[in-house]
């Protein structure tokens, strides 16, 4: 019975991890100029968030640059989302990088879809400081660097609310 249950569990844990793997497609849109036909798209750039967000950079590196390109694009000319990408201070420490600002916005704009008119700027903000420090965990390159080891420290500890507050305030003095 013992075994039954671990195989099952295996199985289990087999599948979500195989489905969290599958790269989504770049969808197509004829006309770009067509706010329609961009706004149908929202869901797949939901999917696509996610995927982005929840995957590592050195994985999948032509995908996620294709998928990149999509999403920014998407972005500048969908008439379903205002998305207001505010840098604060942290800029000149954590996204200096292009991946790292472009994984930045990814997590804001995944925030300001899922929250359409229901979230606010700090909780965007954080979520997408959330997205820079998975990314520099989960990279050989950033994870040495002590400003990413301060973010992700905050962020594993529960004190990304703290850590924000701190750069708020060195924008308003």
């Amino acid at each position: 019975m013992k075994k039954g249950i671990l195989f099952i569990a295996a199985l289990f844990v087999t599948i979500v991890s195989m489905a969290q793997l599958e790269i989504p497609q770049v969808p197509e849109i004829k006309d770009w100029n067509d706010e329609q036909e961009v706004a149908s798209k929202e869901e797949e750039v939901i999917g696509i968030l996610t995927w982005l967000v929840s995957t590592p950079l050195s994985l999948h590196v032509i995908e996620r640059s294709e998928l990149n390109y999509f999403v920014m694009e998407w972005l500048t000319r969908t008439p379903t989302l205002h998305l207001e990408v505010q840098l604060k201070s942290y800029e000149s420490d954590f996204l200096q990088k292009e991946e790292m600002l472009v994984s930045y916005i990814e997590g804001c704009a995944l925030y300001g879809l899922k929250h359409k008119g229901n979230g606010n700027q700090k909780s965007q903000d954080l979520a997408g400081l959330k997205v820079v420090a998975f990314m520099a965990e989960n990279s050989k390159a950033y994870y040495k660097e002590a400003k990413y080891k301060d973010l992700i420290r905050a962020v594993n500890k529960g004190h990304l609310d703290e850590l924000y507050d701190d750069y708020h305030k060195t924008i308003l003095n």
